[in-house]
């Protein structure tokens, strides 16, 4: 049985907007769990299948590029657009950036 690998990151950028809603740090608390698992999952990949990102999380995404708190690097700023545009993650290249700039993301949440 294949192992799908977008739950993790689906639930990540479901708790992070609401986090971006809220300031609530119940929901960076639930993100951490998944955050975990991501880098759990992506430590144990084997092979990688692309999968289709949701209007709603590729709205998620493409609000990081948007709010005036939160800095991104040239690469994830590529990486958001790519994925926009393709509603997909189409390359492991592609899932290891993503589920890098989750991983910032959170660190960088969880310091405010």
């Amino acid at each position: 049985m294949e192992k799908r690998y977008d739950s993790e990151i689906f639930q990540i950028l479901h708790y992070f907007n609401n986090y971006l809603d809220t300031k609530s740090k119940v929901e960076l608390r639930k993100a951490e769990v998944w955050v975990s698992l991501l880098q759990k999952s992506v430590e144990e990949l084997d092979i990688f299948t692309e999968f289709y990102v949701d209007v709603f999380y590729r709205s998620v995404l493409y609000r990081f590029l948007n709010e005036s708190n939160i800095e991104l690097t040239d690469t994830q700023v590529s990486l958001i657009q790519r994925i926009h545009a393709k509603r997909r993650v189409s390359s492991y290249t592609d899932y290891i950036l993503l589920a890098n700039l989750l991983s910032e993301l959170y660190k960088r949440f969880s310091n405010r």
